[in-house]
């Protein structure tokens, strides 16, 4: 019986989850199909192996065929002209192998793809098929045989001209003038930006005049961030003395909530109630910005009062820098000469990804948890953004 247990809705379940529902059903033979919930590989590692072994042993349960997540690089990536990105993909491909090896697995199925827009695309064929050859060199060391999906091509086309955007736009019955189109996009991207730096003038104007009425009644910064808004409008009426009395109150007490839910681990993401009984630390695949291999002290940025821009007691300089999300209000870190930056949470077009580019910054964004936690312990490290990896230094 083929049974696909970690495609579309079963990357919502546990891994132990899916094979003792397979288990239920009596199927013994399966076709995996890779996802990271569940299987946790990449270009380098198979990173809970052994989990993935025993869950398959325990529920008596044999994998026939491995089969990549479709989000994972494509084959066509090993024949890329970009030699990092070739690596990777051969990397990721001998895991794949080395897994099936694991699982007593017969073959690997993979998909050849259709190259990307920005290769020729009178060599697609001889690269896809070149592509597929070196698959299965890497599968035949092994023993393990290759099966290719077979795929429908769809056609896609890279607007590199006013021209071509206008017959794309007959192509779809939208009928807009072409180069009207493309000043509205211009104009409107404009006035979302102007629309945005308008809001957080308001915004910060705002932050100031409570920073100066804190100042009035003894309140710091950071003493006035525990306050919501609905206790600032309460004592809205109220004379000084009082404001003064009923915010020292709150901000004792917020302050205390706040530090007991910081002490709280909690999932990122919950998709299932099972996940609200136990709490799973799940090793994220950082993005890792540029291609320079940096080694460096590490510094971590947290709190608060860490975001200032005369935050001058914190000397980043020639530092890779650790904050635990991608928040614009580190901005300031940009012009001190940073060697390396680390976040917790972030995506590869995150805020702070994006300055990382533009600074040709080395840097790993949104490692998670449990690569987070670790980094955050070490001294000195090495960011190793051509290879992907994080290295302890002594």
């Amino acid at each position: 019986m083929r049974f696909l247990p970690t495609n579309q809705i079963w990357r919502y379940w546990s891994f132990d989850t899916c094979l003792r529902d397979i288990e239920a059903t009596g199927t013994r033979d399966i076709d995996l199909w890779l996802c990271n919930n569940h299987v946790n590989i990449d270009a380098h590692d198979i990173y809970n192996a052994k989990a993935v072994v025993d869950g398959l042993r325990k529920h008596r349960v044999r994998v026939r065929t491995l089969t990549p997540e479709q989000g994972n690089p494509k084959a066509y990536n090993i024949m890329s002209s970009d030699c990092h990105i070739k690596r990777l993909t051969e990397g990721y491909y001998r895991q794949i192998v080395r897994l099936a090896g694991m699982l007593d697995c017969s073959r690997i199925s993979i998909n050849g793809g259709w190259f990307s827009l920005d290769e020729d695309p009178s060599k697609a064929w001889d690269n896809m098929v070149s592509s597929i050859g070196l698959i299965c060199d890497i599968a035949g060391e092994q023993g393990i045989d290759v099966c290719l999906e077979t795929l429908t091509p769809k056609r896609y086309r890279l607007l590199t001209d006013r021209g071509s955007m206008a017959q794309a736009l007959s192509d779809i019955g939208f009928g807009v003038d072409a180069k009207k189109f493309v000043e509205f996009l211009k104009d409107s991207m404009e006035e979302r930006e102007y629309f945005k730096f308008e809001f957080t003038k308001s915004l910060s104007l705002a932050i100031d005049i409570l920073i100066n009425i804190g100042e009035m009644l003894n309140f710091s910064k950071e003493d006035m961030a525990y306050l919501t808004v609905d206790d600032i409008i309460a004592v809205y009426h109220k004379p000084e003395t009082e404001i003064r009395r009923i915010w020292e109150q709150v901000i004792t007490e917020n302050r205390k909530a706040y530090t007991d839910a910081s002490d709280l681990i909690l999932q990122d993401v919950i998709c299932n109630k099972q996940q609200l009984e136990y709490i799973e630390m799940v090793e994220a695949r950082p993005n890792f910005i540029t291609s320079e291999i940096v080694t460096g002290a590490v510094v971590v940025l947290e709190d608060e009062e860490s975001k200032r821009d005369d935050a001058g007691a914190v000397d980043v300089a020639d530092k890779i820098v650790v904050i635990p999300k991608a928040d614009p209000g580190y901005d300031w870190i940009f012009a001190k000469g940073i060697r390396g930056f680390i976040t917790k949470y972030g995506g590869v077009a995150s805020h702070m990804a994006i300055r990382c580019a533009e600074f040709n910054i080395p840097a790993a964004i949104g490692c998670g948890d449990v690569i987070y936690n670790y980094v955050t312990g070490l001294d000195k490290l090495t960011l190793d953004c051509k290879n992907g990896k994080i290295l302890k230094e002594e």
